[in-house]
């Protein structure tokens, strides 16, 4: 079906889920404001995922914080104690930066509710110096997303896009009617 699509025809919700990752199921739930079984789970794997990268970088820096802490406690070697320093500070940002999204998930999985955002849908192509970054773009709020996904959508075009509330996870969509 996706082949025989031209690009003023708009695909219906069926087609956006396959590349989304959402089922029936899920969207009956995000039309009443509510989190599936489904995406409860998701949620759940973001944030174990969140936590694993959290603990791995954690531990990284750690170790280059300590290796530079440890060769510059001589006297001559004051900038692998500055750099030591430094590094430890980037380790507090990075994982405060993961506790912060940890705790989103763990807000939004608590609630079990979600945003509806209804209006035009905006593509935006941002190039980079490596490729390019794909974002949807509704009531002034960006999702980045895979090719697949991008394509499923037509610029400004009525859609209504379910999200998490406090993390901005893109949970399903279907065009609005």
């Amino acid at each position: 079906m996706q082949a025989t699509l031209d690009a003023n025809t708009i695909p219906p919700a069926e087609a956006i889920m396959q590349p989304l990752g959402f089922d029936q199921d899920d969207l009956s739930a995000n039309r009443e404001g509510k989190l599936s079984e489904r995406q409860q789970d998701e949620l759940r794997r973001l944030q174990t995922r969140t936590l694993l990268i959290g603990a791995g970088g954690f531990m990284g820096f750690a170790l280059v914080a300590t290796i530079f802490l440890f060769f510059g406690s001589g006297d001559a070697l004051w900038l692998l104690t500055f750099l030591g320093i430094f590094v430890t500070i980037l380790n507090a940002l990075f994982v405060g930066m993961l506790a912060r999204q940890w705790m989103r998930l763990r807000a939004d999985m608590d609630s079990g509710t979600i945003t509806t955002l209804e209006g035009e849908l905006e593509r935006v192509v941002l190039p980079d110096r490596r490729a390019n970054n794909l974002i949807l773009r509704i009531e002034g709020e960006d999702f980045h997303v895979k090719k697949t996904v991008f394509q499923q959508f037509r610029h400004e075009v009525a859609y209504r896009v379910y999200r998490t509330t406090h993390s901005r996870v893109l949970l399903s969509a279907e065009p609005n009617p």
